[in-house]
C-alpha cells in the first residue's frame, strides 16, 4: 500500500530508502524502508514481505493539515491496526469511516483508486498485515469462513471497499505488535516468528467477531467488579478516586465511565450509597453507638455522617434506628 499526495505536491516530495539521522522511529530488521518528506511533514513505511503476507509499519509526523491518498495496485485484504491517532477516511465504494485510536479491523481496499486519509497536525502510528490469495483461500475454506467475502472481492478485484467491525486493541495484541517490531531474527526463523504473531492476531480478531465478546471490554468490566468488591470490603477506608483508579488499573476518567455503564450511577455516588446501606444495616441489627457506625463506614465526623444520612434517608440515624427496631 502506498500513500500519495495531491498531484501539485508530488514535485515537492523528498523520497528516500533510509531514515534521516536521529529519526525517532525504530528500524525494523529486514524491512524495506520508504521515507517521504513534504511541506506537510513526513511519513514512513517499513514493509516485510513473504508470498503469504506482508507487514507494513506506518508512521506519520504531520505539521499541517493534509489529505493523503492510500492506494494499492491490486485489491488488498488487510488487518489494519491504529496504534496512535485518529484518522477520518473515505474508502471508495464504502464511504466515510474513522480509523479510531487503539482499534483494529479487516478491510478490503479496491485497486488503483485513491482513497482519502485526512490528517491534522500530530504523530500517528499504525500497522497493517495484508494477505496473499493462497493464504486467504486456505483460511476461507477452513475455520475463518468469514474471510471468504473479502477473499472473493480480492479475486474479482471489486471496486467497492468493505470493512469488518473494529475491535479494541488489548494488551495481548500490543504484545504481538511489539514482538513484530522488536524482533532480532532473520531468514526462516524471522518468517516463522512473524507468522506465529500474525496467526495469533487472526485468532483473536475472529474469536471476537464470532462470539461477539470483546476481551478488552470484558477486562474493563472485570476491573469495575473488582472495584465494587473493594468498596464493599473497605467502607471505612478512604475511597477517593485516586485510590480506586489504582485498584482498577485504569485512569479515573475511564473508571468513572466504565463504572457508570455497569452500575448506572456515578462512582462516588455508589460509594456513598454503599456506605449508607451498611450504616442502615448496623442501625437495625446492632446497638453500636452512632459515632462508631459513622467511623465504620468512612465518616470521621459523626455530625457530617448524620447530615449525609438525613439527606439520603429523610430522617436522622437515631430516628431510623427507632423506626426499624
Amino acid at each position: 500500500m502506498k500513500f500519495k499526495v495531491a498531484p501539485e505536491k508530488e514535485a515537492l516530495l523528498e523520497i528516500s530508502s533510509v531514515f534521516p539521522p536521529k529519526y525517532p522511529v525504530h528500524s525494523i530488521p529486514q524491512a524495506e524502508i520508504e521515507f517521504v518528506k513534504g511541506d506537510f511533514g513526513s511519513y514512513s513505511t517499513q514493509i516485510i514481505r513473504t508470498d503469504s503476507w506482508a507487514i507494513g509499519w506506518l508512521h506519520f509526523s504531520i505539521k499541517k493539515e493534509v489529505i493523503l491518498y492510500p492506494t494499492t495496485d491490486t485489491g488488498m485484504v488487510a488487518l489494519y491496526c491504529t496504534l496512535n491517532g485518529r484518522i477520518p477516511c473515505v474508502l471508495q465504494g464504502f464511504g466515510e469511516l474513522v480509523l479510531e485510536n487503539r482499534k483494529y479491523s479487516f478491510y478490503y481496499i479496491p485497486p488503483l483508486i485513491h482513497n482519502e486519509a485526512r490528517f491534522v497536525p500530530g504523530e500517528y502510528e499504525a500497522v497493517y498485515i495484508s494477505f496473499g490469495d493462497d493464504f486467504l483461500a486456505e483460511c476461507a475454506e477452513e475455520d475463518l469462513i468469514k474471510l471468504k467475502d473479502l477473499y472473493q472481492r480480492k479475486v474479482e478485484q471489486v471496486q467497492n471497499g468493505e470493512v469488518f467491525p473494529p475491535f479494541n486493541i488489548t494488551d495481548r495484541e500490543l504484545e504481538n505488535f511489539d514482538m513484530i517490531r522488536y524482533h532480532k531474527l532473520s531468514g526462516t526463523k524471522m518468517k516463522l516468528h512473524l507468522a506465529s504473531r500474525i496467526n495469533d492476531l487472526l485468532v483473536n480478531y475472529f474469536s471476537i467477531l464470532e462470539t461477539g465478546k470483546d476481551p478488552a471490554q470484558e477486562e474493563k468490566n472485570a476491573a469495575v467488579q473488582t472495584v465494587s468488591r473493594y468498596i464493599t470490603l473497605h467502607l471505612g477506608d478512604s475511597l477517593i478516586n485516586p485510590v480506586l483508579e489504582k485498584i482498577a488499573g485504569m485512569n479515573v476518567n475511564s473508571l468513572e465511565k466504565e463504572f457508570k455503564k455497569v452500575f448506572l450511577v456515578p462512582l462516588q455516588q455508589y460509594v456513598e450509597d454503599s456506605r449508607m446501606e451498611e450504616a442502615k444495616r448496623q442501625l437495625m441489627q446492632t446497638g453500636l453507638p452512632i459515632a462508631d457506625i459513622a467511623t465504620s463506614v468512612g465518616y470521621s465526623d459523626p455530625n457530617y455522617f448524620a447530615t449525609v444520612f438525613r439527606k439520603k434517608c429523610r430522617m436522622s440515624p437515631t430516628q431510623y434506628r427507632n423506626t426499624h427496631k
